[in-house]
């Protein structure tokens, strides 16, 4: 009997095309499969991932899962496969699911972080994982913005305009949840909850919000670009690098396992 076998993953992204396999380039979803068939004998097929993060992004909480003939425990594809994966990428769960679960259409949460150095001198150390930006920024502007931002919206002036999806008709109206700035020393954090995100949209919001922290934008001309609905109003998309994949949250997920 086939079987869905579904993997958590947590990886630095910065030296890979994204996560979605490509021919000829190095991506998670791409090295992962790899491993995986050298590993094991069985047919695998129908790899399919929970979000597409882009170049550079990290993810402490991204999903994979394919299906499989072979007799195999999650737990043993997890010792396996970490012992084989380069060490940017780790399986930090695996789990024999129904068939009735996947990974992008189950509904659910996605959780995300944008993470910002704001000291004078970049920390070497997390030079990968946050984006250093030295402007002054009034953060209490910033949280105003975000609740601004908050609920469901058109949010087709934060999206790349040749997003696959926008340039087949579909909709750009998301719902965001939860979103917040955290300090954390010489660290801004900007976390964000939805049940979707456009190409690029969560990179544009902060760019965006960089704008409003420095007084390049004011409150009322945020919510105007909210309005207008125009990739053009809005500010700069911020680097990759300062975006991790924080969690998925399916709700009842232990309904799922076999």
């Amino acid at each position: 009997m086939e079987q869905r076998i579904v993997l958590k993953l947590a990886y630095e992204g910065t030296a890979y095309h994204g996560f979605q396999k490509q021919e000829g380039l190095s991506t998670i979803a791409g090295t992962v499969e790899e491993q995986l068939r050298s590993l094991f004998p069985w047919k695998m097929e129908n790899f399919i991932g929970a979000s597409r993060t882009d170049q550079g992004v990290h993810a402490l909480g991204n999903l994979l899962s394919f299906d499989t003939e072979g007799k195999v425990s999650g737990e043993q594809i997890l010792r396996a496969l970490n012992s084989y994966l380069p060490e940017d990428i780790r399986v930090m769960e695996a789990y024999n699911l129904q068939q009735e679960f996947h990974p992008r259409f189950t509904p659910h949460r996605k959780a995300y972080r944008y993470s910002i150095c704001r000291s004078k001198v970049e920390n070497p150390l997390r030079r990968r994982t946050a984006y250093h930006y030295t402007f002054p920024l009034d953060c209490g502007k910033i949280s105003q913005g975000m609740e601004l931002l908050k609920g469901e919206h058109d949010f087709r002036s934060f999206a790349n305009p040749k997003a696959q999806s926008l340039l087949q008709g579909g909709s750009s109206v998301r719902e965001i949840y939860h979103f917040s700035l955290e300090e954390e020393g010489d660290y801004l954090h900007f976390s964000i909850e939805g049940n979707g995100f456009l190409y690029h949209m969560i990179r544009i919001l902060a760019g965006t919000l960089l704008e409003l922290g420095r007084g390049r934008i004011s409150l009322a001309q945020l919510e105007e670009i909210l309005e207008k609905k125009d990739r053009t109003l809005a500010g700069p998309t911020a680097p990759a690098k300062g975006l991790c994949l924080m969690n998925l949250d399916y709700g009842d997920f232990q309904s799922f396992l076999l």
